[in-house]
């Protein structure tokens, strides 16, 4: 009984070790799973009881082996939990560190034409501390100028459903070049946007608004 007695008192200082770092993390984490939190209480408990009773199960106690058995198992489990509480959060987070790293590479989108007025616009895009930074070159006609208040872009999903639509001439952050009939603008800006709503983007439309 004393060799089980020894390796319960240490999985249980273990798991209690495991406890107390999610406990600490709990304080500067508020999204911080609950029921791991729970179970951080309840791995306190184990160690407090152990440490008052049992001195990590080095203390010779009349405790019977089955008993000592079922509290190996059950803080077997708890250990398990524990760990992934720890274990599932850090790599979540290294996963998104590297989507993100992937997303700020800037990526082409190709050409689009806006038929009513016959302007070409090109549109690359990259994705960094949670901003889509964006260009977009404007071919524009001249004599389409007068009929038009603004263009706007539509980023879309791979059904095509809208996920985003912002205002180019708006954007203080252009700057242009006459190219005989044809205007030229190069704008370069950026704008809020989540990490989720960017991953979906799969295609875009150069839209036309009216004066």
């Amino acid at each position: 009984m004393k060799f089980y007695s020894k390796l319960l008192g240490t999985l249980v200082l273990l798991t209690s070790l495991l406890a107390l770092v999610i406990l600490c993390n709990s304080f500067f984490n508020d999204k911080i799973n609950k029921t791991y939190f729970g179970l951080g209480l309840m791995g306190i408990y184990f160690i407090i009881h152990f440490a008052v009773l049992n001195r990590f199960g080095f203390k010779e106690t009349d405790i019977s082996i089955k008993s000592i058995k079922a509290l190996l198992f059950t803080s077997s489990i708890l250990f398990i939990i524990l760990s992934m509480g720890i274990l599932i959060p850090f790599v979540q987070e290294h996963n998104r560190k590297s989507k993100i790293e992937l997303l700020s590479t800037m990526k082409d989108f190709g050409k689009d034409e806006n038929i009513s007025t016959g302007t070409f616009g090109s549109l690359k895009t990259k994705y960094e501390n949670d901003k889509l930074y964006y260009q977009v070159n404007l071919d524009i006609p001249k004599k389409q100028l007068d009929s038009i208040a603004d263009f706007s872009i539509q980023l879309l999903d791979l059904d095509g459903f809208v996920i985003s639509e912002f205002n180019l001439l708006t954007s203080n952050n252009f700057s242009s070049a006459d190219k005989g009939n044809i205007l030229q603008l190069h704008i370069n800006d950026n704008l809020k946007f989540s990490v989720q709503d960017y991953s979906k983007i799969a295609k875009w439309e150069l839209l036309r608004k009216n004066k």
